[in-house]
């Protein structure tokens, strides 16, 4: 090494820093203030999820000649954990030195910003950096930390589910990747869940403009968990959908191609598969069982079910094409004598969700009683 080349080389020595401190030897010492969230970040750190988090590599970027991208994908990690949705809003996090030392910045650049009176990044850096990650590269991260649960087995039991969300976007339309669907511009966004109660993990998403179909995005998720982790059915053992997934000939095929059941909702009454099991479920031998349910918005019910096997499935020009179970569920109060009312479940998904949630909260606010708020809000006109 020649005499001109100069370094500095900075190591972790928590004992030595205790001693120190115990025989009043000179310290410096760098507060926190997300003291709060050691234990998470020891938790990421010593885990390995702290290394997959930060690995997103910036593919669009052309040279490193800047800040170092790992240390700033810790920027982004603290972020979240301190809570700050917007990147103006960071400079509290920006400026606190023990955080940005975490993060990976060197002590001697976090030593001179802050004699600067300055962030270690400044806002617009952080969010250029954003930027030169490719969808690619976090779907790679995302995978790898799903491997990571899975050495782990933090992943557990074989039940599954999928739903479907759509992100409208009011203003900024110049994005090529935004879809349109009537007057709506926005992304639709696509999750698959582990739902294991009290360990529900996700596994696999899918970001597409909004136009594109849940089906085809949840196949998409489907095929990239099977070429990561083998054959889904080995481990998906149920896969639950909502009526969105409906179609005999896709619920089929996804059974043939990976071997996992699927249970999901009739898309509507007027199916006939759901014909048919409507008139099987009221024969005389059918078998009817009850179960106690907590429904998150009619409250604790009953429940009288019946199953009915080997209903004929028909494709659009109605040919059979394969053979599915059917379950025929009928909601009671607790004392199983009423049945909770229909119209209620079809107010839900037919009314807007804020006149709805306003009318509930003022009836029951002066007491009022479900049946006044259904016709409350079946005629506006007779509040």
């Amino acid at each position: 090494m020649s005499a001109e080349t100069s370094y500095a080389l900075w190591t972790r020595d928590d004992s030595g820093c205790a001693e120190a401190i115990r025989s009043g030897k000179p310290v410096e010492v760098e507060l926190s203030a997300y003291g709060a969230n050691d234990f998470v970040l020891e938790f990421l750190i010593t885990s390995g999820l702290w290394t997959i988090l930060t690995s997103m590599a910036p593919d669009r970027l052309k040279k490193e000649n800047g800040k170092p991208w790992r240390a700033l994908n810790g920027v982004e990690v603290l972020r979240e954990l301190a809570r700050v949705e917007r990147i103006g809003q960071r400079g509290k996090v920006l400026r606190d030195a023990r955080l940005m030392m975490i993060a990976g910045f060197n002590a001697e650049a976090v030593r001179k910003a802050r004699e600067a009176g300055k962030p270690v990044v400044d806002p617009e850096t952080l969010s250029n950096h954003l930027g030169r990650i490719s969808p690619k590269a976090a779907a790679k991260a995302f995978g790898e930390h799903v491997g990571l649960m899975r050495r782990k087995r933090w992943i557990r039991g074989g039940t599954y589910a999928a739903d479907a969300h759509e992100i409208i976007v009011p203003y900024g339309r110049t994005s090529e990747r935004l879809g349109k669907v009537g007057e709506k511009y926005g992304y639709k966004l696509v999750l698959l869940l582990n739902v294991t109660p009290e360990r529900e993990r996700a596994v696999g998403f899918v970001l597409a403009p909004l136009h594109h179909s849940e089906r085809t995005l949840l196949k998409i998720i489907l095929r990239s968990l099977q070429e990561r982790f083998g054959p889904v059915g080995e481990w998906m053992k149920t896969l639950v959908l909502d009526r969105g997934y409906w179609g005999a000939a896709y619920l089929l095929g996804l059974h043939r191609r990976h071997g996992m059941d699927l249970v999901t909702r009739a898309q509507h009454e007027e199916l006939g598969i759901v014909k048919d099991l409507d008139g099987l479920a009221s024969a005389p031998e059918t078998a009817w069982q009850w179960r106690e349910e907590t429904h998150s918005r009619l409250g604790d019910m009953a429940v009288r079910c019946a199953g009915v096997e080997r209903l004929d499935a028909y494709d659009e020009r109605q040919q059979v094409i394969g053979q599915l179970s059917g379950v025929v569920a009928e909601e009671y109060d607790r004392s199983r004598r009423e049945r909770m009312p229909r119209e209620y479940e079809r107010l839900i998904v037919e009314r807007e969700r804020d006149r709805l949630v306003h009318t509930l909260r003022e009836g029951l606010a002066h007491g009022e009683t479900l049946e006044r708020m259904l016709q409350r809000l079946q005629n506006p006109s007779a509040s």
